[in-house]
């Protein structure tokens, strides 16, 4: 017999979670960081990591913002897509 336990958490609670380890980043945090750039650099393709799956995603990035659409995020919450 397999005992099983399901962990709910809505998402205010996760994110209040990861804020207080330090494992969210704010956009301005993210500038901050693209500034400490050289320009060969800011002029490379966009590259995200997902750490989980050990994969480099390198194609098909983009920015976008929240619409009325998305009901996970504030209208205009900007977005990297993937």
């Amino acid at each position: 017999m397999f005992a099983s336990i399901e962990l709910i958490m809505n998402r205010n609670e996760l994110q209040d979670q990861l804020i207080q380890q330090g494992k969210l980043m704010t956009y301005k945090e993210l500038l901050q960081q693209l500034q400490q750039l050289t320009e060969e650099q800011l002029n490379q393709d966009v590259c995200l990591y997902n750490k989980w799956e050990d994969q480099f995603i390198q194609y098909d990035v983009d920015f976008t913002l929240a619409d009325e659409e998305c009901d996970v995020l504030d209208l205009d919450h900007p977005i990297i897509r993937f």
